[in-house]
């Protein structure tokens, strides 16, 4: 049955809800022309729901909305061209309303603000929409330029007087905000008071004093004051000679730091012989030809190694990429995996194309197999800036059941049904279905897994409804969030997902995926901050922060919170949401105690759903890896 867009908005439904359901009908509209309809009411609705976040003070929220309506505005005015100014027109409408709006609250004479750092971050992140609008086809108010400069200057003194006061600040960050907003401020202001550059350049030179005071060389903060550096605006006379020791500063930090990669971007000066090759022996990438397409030296098609079966597919497999190997041009380099994959089949799930979950299998072997083959040529994926983000390292076992839960729910019934049958059998529970390492295990291992070691449990009344509820948050989580992981198996299940996820069309654009702190690096970038860990090795995470093993320079506070015991046989609560909601409130009390900068999450299935409620209620930075946090900070 097909609804008309009337009846659709006659449901009795809260906007998130009809949102959420205008995504998922997306994908199963019949014509092009009703999707485009339904495209069309669900950026009317997307902006109707930004209004309602900025009037209900969840700013972080309308700043989502604004960013997925954004997306939904490019998509419609590509595909309605006669209607795209109409569309941007309306956009810019809500950009200057959202910015009169935030504006309001956080203004240096505004009675009741957000708390820092939330305020200093809603300067931030909203300059640089600002920025962003100023490259797109509306004429925006007189008035928008005067509160953009207003933002900008009151972000940099907000982030100025973070550093100053340590309010739990990691003070790199906070500068490096500061710095960004007073160049900013220095070209809205054109022709600027001195200060403003003055301000900029003191920031550049505690950040030198702060590097100097190190008992040894960190050689990435070196590579991003190079990149400031180059930003700071000069003399005319100065250009050359600093574009030259830049230069020689990188290509000095690229040999003491060879895991830094190619220290990019770079002056124009000169440039070796060896420079110039590279750049014309270019970069080695995935691709997804149609039967017949031709292939470059640098390109190797995925389909005719998406065919084969057992074995003698990764046989296939590593023969082509011997071949590939042999034959690529002398001083290329090579995408990673990753995004070299995801660029090559997301077109073609846009197309209709559909995977079987063999293909996964062989996808999952391809990424292992390029990444060993081509480890000295790979490029560096961009690195994660954790502060302030949502970071969050992949894992197999919620994918495991998130692809099923978004293929073919109903399917999952029977399951739950069994394991809610053999609750009681510890000899169920003790099985364990052993497979290859590139194959997804079936739902009723991905399910016990999930209940057995992550926590999860099912409610007795309408399990799969509360199944579908956690799938629902986690998949909010996985698109908003910077992700990441290192498993070419996780990657394929990740592909599995991603290919739901575009066929439904839930996603305007997958996320990328980038380079996380190493261990050392995010302890390190820790000092001063306020920290919460949420665990079930809280205790021992405790006692490592109290012994000193978690420092890897300045100390920081560090509060810890037992996550629910929750894994087979126990269930502490009627159903799993309830036992978050108890987790989500103790977080809440911390925070009401004294407010905290960084959020810590070891707890399973409840990990995503946690990270995205206190990311959005307090903008602290949230992160979970798929391997133990304990572990990075000492326990």
């Amino acid at each position: 049955m097909w609804l008309s867009i009337e009846q659709l908005r006659a449901l009795p439904l809260t906007q998130e809800a009809r949102l959420a359901l205008l995504r998922e009908l997306q994908g199963s509209a019949p014509t092009g022309a009703a999707q485009v309809q339904l495209m069309a009411e669900q950026a009317e609705l997307q902006l109707r729901c930004c209004e309602h976040a900025w009037t209900t003070g969840a700013w972080l929220e309308a700043l989502e909305h604004h960013d997925q309506l954004l997306q939904l505005v490019v998509d419609l005015a590509q595909v309605l061209p006669e209607q795209a100014a109409s569309f941007w027109n309306r956009y810019g409408e809500l950009l200057a309303s959202l910015t009169a709006a935030v504006h309001g609250a956080v203004n240096s004479h505004s009675t009741a603000p957000p708390p820092e750092p939330l305020r200093s971050e809603l300067c931030w992140r909203l300059a640089e929409r600002l920025n962003l609008g100023r490259q797109l086809p509306f004429t925006p108010p007189e008035w928008l330029a005067v509160l953009e400069q207003q933002l900008v200057q009151d972000g940099a003194a907000y982030w100025t007087a973070l550093i100053e006061a340590e309010q739990g600040q990691e003070p790199g960050v906070a500068r490096q905000r500061a710095y960004g907003l007073l160049l900013r401020l220095n070209q809205l202001l054109a022709p600027a008071p001195a200060w403003v550059l003055q301000q900029a350049r003191d920031h550049l030179a505690a950040a030198v004093e702060q590097l100097l005071a190190r008992p040894t060389a960190d050689a990435a903060a070196l590579a991003q004051l190079c990149t400031h550096l180059e930003s700071l605006p000069v003399e005319p006379e100065q250009k050359e000679p600093l574009a030259a020791a830049l230069l020689r500063a990188r290509l000095v930090l690229e040999l003491l730091a060879p895991e830094l990669g190619p220290l990019s971007p770079r002056p124009a000066v000169g440039g070796s012989a060896a420079q110039a090759e590279t750049s014309a022996a270019g970069v080695a990438a995935l691709v997804l030809l149609e039967p017949g397409g031709e292939t470059s030296p640098l390109q190797l098609d995925v389909a005719p190694l998406l065919a084969g079966d057992g074995e003698a597919g990764f046989e296939a497999i590593e023969a082509a990429l011997d071949d590939f190997v042999w034959h690529l041009p002398r001083g290329s380099h090579a995408q990673p995996a990753a995004p070299a994959l995801l660029a090559a089949l997301e077109p073609a799930w846009r197309a209709g194309l559909r995977l079987p979950a063999a293909a996964f299998e062989r996808l999952a072997y391809l990424a292992a197999a390029w990444q060993r083959r081509l480890a000295e040529k790979l490029e560096p994926l961009p690195p994660i800036d954790w502060q302030h983000s949502l970071l969050i390292e992949l894992d197999s076992t919620e994918l495991a059941v998130l692809h099923p839960l978004l293929a073919q729910p109903e399917a999952l019934e029977p399951v739950l049904a069994e394991l809610r049958r053999e609750h009681h059998n510890p000899g169920f529970w003790q099985e364990r279905q052993e497979l290859p390492w590139m194959q997804c295990p079936p739902p009723l291992e991905a399910l016990r897994r999930l209940h057995l070691e992550q926590g999860y449990y099912a409610s007795a009344h309408e399990p799969l409804e509360g199944l579908m509820d956690w799938g629902r948050e986690v998949v909010r989580d996985l698109l908003e969030a910077e992700l990441w992981t290192d498993d070419a198996a996780c990657l394929a299940r990740w592909l599995a997902v991603a290919q739901e996820l575009v066929g439904q069309q839930q996603v305007s654009a997958l996320p990328l995926l980038g380079a996380p702190p190493a261990p050392e690096q995010l302890l390190a970038e820790l000092g001063g901050l306020e920290v919460v860990y949420v665990g079930d090795r809280a205790a021992a995470v405790q006692e490592a922060h109290r012994a000193g093993r978690c420092f890897q320079g300045e100390p920081f506070g560090l509060r810890v919170l037992e996550s629910p015991a929750s894994c087979w046989p126990a269930r502490p609560a009627a159903s799993f949401a309830e036992s978050l909601a108890v987790l989500l409130e103790g977080v809440d009390g911390l925070h009401r105690q004294r407010p905290f900068a960084v959020l810590l999450a070891d707890c399973g299935a409840y990990r995503l759903p946690l990270l995205r409620a206190v990311h959005q209620r307090y903008g602290v930075a949230a992160l979970s890896s798929g391997r133990p946090l304990s572990s990075w900070l000492g326990a």
